[in-house]
Protein backbone atom coordinates (compact mmCIF):
# COMPACT_ATOMS: atom_id res chain seq x y z
CA UNK A 1 0.00 0.00 0.00
CA UNK A 2 1.31 3.43 -0.98
CA UNK A 3 1.11 6.20 1.63
CA UNK A 4 1.32 9.70 0.14
CA UNK A 5 1.77 11.40 3.51
CA UNK A 6 4.98 9.48 4.22
CA UNK A 7 6.31 10.33 0.75
CA UNK A 8 5.44 14.02 1.22
CA UNK A 9 7.18 14.10 4.64
CA UNK A 10 10.28 12.45 3.15
CA UNK A 11 10.39 15.02 0.33
CA UNK A 12 10.13 17.88 2.84
CA UNK A 13 12.90 16.37 4.96
CA UNK A 14 15.16 16.08 1.90
CA UNK A 15 14.44 19.69 0.94
CA UNK A 16 15.17 20.76 4.53
CA UNK A 17 18.48 18.91 4.55
CA UNK A 18 19.62 20.31 1.19
CA UNK A 19 18.56 23.92 1.69
CA UNK A 20 19.06 24.23 5.44
CA UNK A 21 15.59 25.82 5.76
CA UNK A 22 12.85 23.86 7.41
CA UNK A 23 9.91 23.94 5.01
CA UNK A 24 7.52 22.60 7.61
CA UNK A 25 8.05 25.62 9.87
CA UNK A 26 7.44 28.14 7.08
CA UNK A 27 4.03 29.83 7.38
CA UNK A 28 2.58 31.94 4.60
CA UNK A 29 1.34 35.28 5.91
CA UNK A 30 -0.18 37.32 3.10
CA UNK A 31 -2.50 39.48 5.18
CA UNK A 32 -2.14 43.26 5.35
CA UNK A 33 -2.34 44.84 8.77
CA UNK A 34 -4.13 48.13 8.05
CA UNK A 35 -3.58 49.47 11.54
CA UNK A 36 0.17 48.95 11.16
CA UNK A 37 0.08 50.55 7.70
CA UNK A 38 -1.71 53.67 8.98
CA UNK A 39 0.60 53.85 11.97
CA UNK A 40 3.64 53.78 9.68
CA UNK A 41 2.16 56.53 7.51
CA UNK A 42 1.30 58.59 10.60
CA UNK A 43 4.85 58.23 11.94
CA UNK A 44 6.24 59.49 8.63
CA UNK A 45 3.76 62.35 8.29
CA UNK A 46 6.41 65.08 8.64
CA UNK A 47 8.56 63.51 5.96
CA UNK A 48 5.54 63.27 3.64
CA UNK A 49 4.47 66.86 4.35
CA UNK A 50 7.99 68.22 3.88
CA UNK A 51 8.35 66.47 0.50
CA UNK A 52 4.97 67.86 -0.57
CA UNK A 53 5.91 71.38 0.57
CA UNK A 54 9.27 71.29 -1.21
CA UNK A 55 7.60 70.04 -4.40
CA UNK A 56 4.92 72.71 -4.23
CA UNK A 57 7.43 75.50 -3.62
CA UNK A 58 9.67 74.30 -6.44
CA UNK A 59 6.74 74.30 -8.88
CA UNK A 60 5.67 77.80 -7.87
CA UNK A 61 9.29 78.99 -8.06
CA UNK A 62 9.72 77.50 -11.51
CA UNK A 63 6.51 79.16 -12.73
CA UNK A 64 7.56 82.57 -11.42
CA UNK A 65 11.07 82.36 -12.92
CA UNK A 66 9.90 80.98 -16.23
CA UNK A 67 9.11 83.81 -18.66
CA UNK A 68 5.57 84.09 -19.95
CA UNK A 69 5.45 82.70 -23.43
CA UNK A 70 2.65 83.38 -25.82
CA UNK A 71 2.33 81.85 -29.22
CA UNK A 72 0.68 83.36 -32.23
CA UNK A 73 -0.44 81.12 -35.07
CA UNK A 74 -1.53 82.35 -38.45
CA UNK A 75 -3.16 80.37 -41.22
CA UNK A 76 -3.55 81.50 -44.77
CA UNK A 77 -6.23 79.77 -46.80
CA UNK A 78 -5.51 79.76 -50.50
CA UNK A 79 -7.89 78.71 -53.25
CA UNK A 80 -7.16 75.42 -55.02
CA UNK A 81 -7.24 74.62 -58.71
CA UNK A 82 -9.86 72.40 -60.31
CA UNK A 83 -7.26 69.64 -60.78
CA UNK A 84 -6.53 69.58 -57.05
CA UNK A 85 -10.27 69.61 -56.32
CA UNK A 86 -10.72 66.53 -58.52
CA UNK A 87 -7.91 64.76 -56.63
CA UNK A 88 -9.61 65.50 -53.29
CA UNK A 89 -12.98 64.31 -54.60
CA UNK A 90 -11.48 61.04 -55.86
CA UNK A 91 -9.70 60.50 -52.56
CA UNK A 92 -12.83 61.20 -50.51
CA UNK A 93 -14.87 58.88 -52.74
CA UNK A 94 -12.34 56.09 -52.20
CA UNK A 95 -12.53 56.65 -48.44
CA UNK A 96 -16.32 56.46 -48.49
CA UNK A 97 -16.19 53.24 -50.53
CA UNK A 98 -13.63 51.74 -48.15
CA UNK A 99 -15.70 52.78 -45.13
CA UNK A 100 -18.91 51.34 -46.59
CA UNK A 101 -17.22 47.96 -47.22
CA UNK A 102 -16.18 47.66 -43.56
CA UNK A 103 -19.54 48.52 -42.04
CA UNK A 104 -20.73 45.91 -39.53
CA UNK A 105 -24.39 45.02 -39.49
CA UNK A 106 -25.73 45.14 -35.95
CA UNK A 107 -28.95 43.32 -35.16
Amino acid sequence: MFNSDVLYDNILKNITLKSGVNCMDKVEDDEIDLLSLFQTIWEGKWKILSIMAISLLSVFGFNTVLPNTTFIAQTEIKPITSVELDKYRMFNASLKRFDSENVEVKI
